[in-house]
C-alpha cells in the first residue's frame, strides 16, 4: 500500500497537498503520522476497568474536549506492555493554548531517551500548574512494572495494592513514565496518546 493511500484514509477529506505534507513514510515503508498526547484533567483511582477501561477513558476525555480520533492510555498491565500495545510510528506532540509542543520526534525516541518537553498539557490545552503523577505501570523502556505495581492489572482501587506513576514535570526517560508508586486508592490522571 502506498503512503498516499494509507494517509488519505486517515485524512479524508483533506486535499492532496495537505495529505502529502502531513504524512511521511518510515524506514519500513509504512505510513507514519504524528500522535497527540495529553494528561487528563480528571483523576482516577486504580480501578480503571483494566487497560481497555483506561483506553475508553482516554478516548472519551478527548471526545468531550472536541478532539477527534482514538486515544489509548500510556499504561501497562502485568501481561501487556505499553511498548507492545502502543503503535507510535511518528512524532509525539502536545497542543497547548500557544500551539504545538514537540515531545519526541519518533516512536523510537519516545522510549529510553529524554523527551524534548515534559508531558504537562491536558486535553483542553491547559498547562498543568503543578507536577502530576499519572498511573502508568510502566518502566522507562515501555515494559510492564509487574502485577505488584499495576493495581492488579488496573482492577483494584483500594489501599491493599499499588501502582506505579510517572512525573509530568520532567523530561528524563527514567522518570516521566516511572517516578513513584502509590496505593491504588490514590486519585491520579492518565497519559493519553492518539493511536
Amino acid at each position: 500500500m502506498s503512503t498516499f493511500s494509507t494517509c488519505s484514509k486517515l485524512l479524508i477529506p483533506i486535499g492532496l497537498a495537505m495529505v502529502l505534507s502531513a504524512c511521511g513514510s518510515s524506514s519500513d515503508g509504512k505510513a507514519s503520522t504524528s500522535h497527540r498526547i495529553f494528561v487528563t484533567s480528571s483523576s482516577y483511582d486504580g480501578d480503571l476497568g483494566g487497560l481497555n477501561g483506561a483506553d475508553t477513558i482516554c478516548t472519551t476525555v478527548a471526545g468531550l474536549a472536541g478532539i477527534s480520533g482514538s486515544y489509548r492510555a500510556v499504561m501497562s498491565s502485568s501481561t501487556e506492555s505499553a511498548f507492545s500495545r502502543l503503535d507510535i510510528d511518528g512524532a509525539v506532540y502536545m497542543m497547548a493554548a500557544a500551539g504545538r509542543i514537540d515531545v519526541a520526534s519518533s516512536g523510537d525516541r519516545f522510549w529510553n531517551i529524554n523527551l524534548e518537553s515534559p508531558i504537562n498539557v491536558d486535553q483542553n490545552g491547559a498547562t498543568l500548574a503543578a507536577m502530576q503523577g499519572p498511573w502508568t505501570g510502566t518502566n522507562p523502556s515501555g515494559g510492564s512494572s509487574g502485577i505488584a505495581l499495576t493495581c492488579t492489572d488496573w482492577t483494584v482501587g483500594n489501599n491493599t495494592v499499588a501502582g506505579s506513576t510517572g512525573d509530568t514535570s520532567t523530561i528524563f526517560s527514567s522518570q516521566w513514565v516511572n517516578a513513584n508508586g502509590f496505593t491504588c486508592d490514590e486519585m491520579r490522571p492518565l497519559y493519553c496518546i492518539e493511536e
